[in-house]
């Protein structure tokens, strides 16, 4: 890469960096590649790129002279300070402004129940933003959110006009989230269709696991998996899972995925190409929703074989192969809670939608509230407990009967803000 390709991506405000600290660093590299080829060029690469006020005072009392110099920092203290602390015409990265939000797929539309919207709710500020909604208006797709903080969906279907049509057409969609644009960017598509596939990165690649479709004699689970590959933008098959799965949860562990669902639990070595058998929980169900949190596999809520639903919570240790029961879920059944699992800056939450109704007048009359409720694991004061750390502001329209979160940092310059 030469002076003026390195230039061109550091100097951009787009740039998804966390810290100004990782520009300097990657100047560094560019040059330490072609040393005596490139040393002349440092000060003005410097120059073009590094954002001094964004940089921190006691990394920068590290710099080695010979960089330092070519910063031009002064030995002035009081003329330092101003160059480090001068923020005109020094605007933040893009990747310097993400908050960490809950994303709502699949929530229904302020204004109609029948469209949908992309909600996105910033906790710790209490802003409520609204973010692209998947092209042609998909549902229930698969979503994943990976460690580098790149959004996918897949699958899903499109709504039918028809009233009383409730087969939907599966949609083999494969699309990637643009940040800066908030706009959705065409991949290469599925193999197979699916309605409600699990969507997961393992060994650098992302694989979608089972779903439904419509076909032949009515709903169909699928056994199906294949496997994305972005640097050809193109899917494989891989082995089947050993038994048909729809409403299944899934995590990933260590180069492993494990698949979860009543009576099945599998575990999917992608290197080996290979299903393994593992022991089901103690208490089946179906339904329920699987988080990853310390080593260990949550598996919470669900629906038991007589149709009843359950507050259980399991845990699995994945290095000891072991399950153990928690204390059940605190939520009233009368309030029909609607639960979602996830991680929120390092913690296992959930997020709640509380259902009541009330009489007045002798109408009735429904209210939803959403809440965010903090797991409190063996490591903390308040062991094996949920306590209520948010609440949706009261303007908030009712997100619908169903939808899907997902945890991940977004840009707030970058969405529509809506609360």
């Amino acid at each position: 890469m030469n002076k003026e390709q390195l230039v061109s991506i550091l100097n951009n405000d787009d740039l998804n960096v966390e810290k100004e600290e990782h520009v300097y660093e990657s100047i560094i590299r560019w040059l330490e590649h072609d040393l005596s080829g490139r040393q002349a060029s440092l000060a003005e690469v410097f120059t073009e790129c590094i954002r001094l006020p964004l940089l921190d005072e006691a990394f920068l009392s590290q710099v080695p002279a010979p960089f330092a110099c070519a910063l031009s920092l002064s030995t002035d203290p009081a003329e330092a300070k101003t160059r480090l602390t001068g923020t005109n015409g020094c605007p933040q990265r893009l990747g310097m402004t993400a908050s960490e939000m809950v994303i709502c797929f699949d929530a229904a539309h302020k204004h109609s129940g029948k469209k949908q919207t992309v909600p996105c709710l910033d906790t710790t500020t209490g802003r409520v933003f609204k973010l692209c909604k998947p092209p042609n208006d998909l549902r229930e797709v698969g979503i994943l959110v990976s460690s580098e903080n790149d959004i996918f969906i897949a699958g899903g279907y499109r709504p039918s006009n028809s009233e009383v049509s409730i087969d939907h057409r599966a949609e083999s969609d494969f699309w990637q989230y643009e940040h800066a644009g908030n706009r959705w960017l065409s991949r290469a598509p599925l193999l197979r269709a699916r309605i409600g596939c699990r969507l997961l990165l393992c060994c650098g690649k992302l694989y979608a696991l089972g779903g439904r479709v419509y076909e032949g004699d009515g709903r169909n689970a699928l056994k199906s998996v294949e496997c994305y590959d972005a640097r050809d933008n193109c899917w494989t098959a891989v082995s089947a899972m050993p038994a048909a799965m729809e409403f299944h949860s899934a995590v990933e562990y260590r180069d492993r995925i494990y698949v979860l669902q009543g009576e099945y639990f599998f575990c999917f070595d992608p290197r080996k190409d290979y299903w393994s058998h593992l022991a089901p929980m103690s208490v089946p169900r179906s339904q329920g929703l699987a988080a990853l949190h310390k080593n260990c596999i949550y598996y919470i809520a669900g629906i038991c074989k007589n149709h009843q639903r359950t507050f259980t919570v399991e845990v699995y240790d994945i290095e000891k192969s072991t399950w153990s029961r928690k204390k059940d879920l605190p939520f009233d059944q009368a309030t029909s809670p609607y639960i979602k699992a996830m991680l929120l800056q390092g913690r296992l939450h959930l997020f709640v939608r509380a259902t009541q109704v009330m009489v007045e007048e002798h109408v009735f009359r429904t209210s939803r509230k959403n809440s965010l409720y903090q797991y409190h694991d063996d490591d903390d004061d308040e062991a094996d407990a949920w306590t209520k750390v948010y609440e949706t502001p009261d303007r908030l329209w009712d997100l619908g009967r169903h939808f899907e979160c997902v945890v991940g940092k977004l840009y707030p310059q970058c969405l529509q803000k809506v609360l």
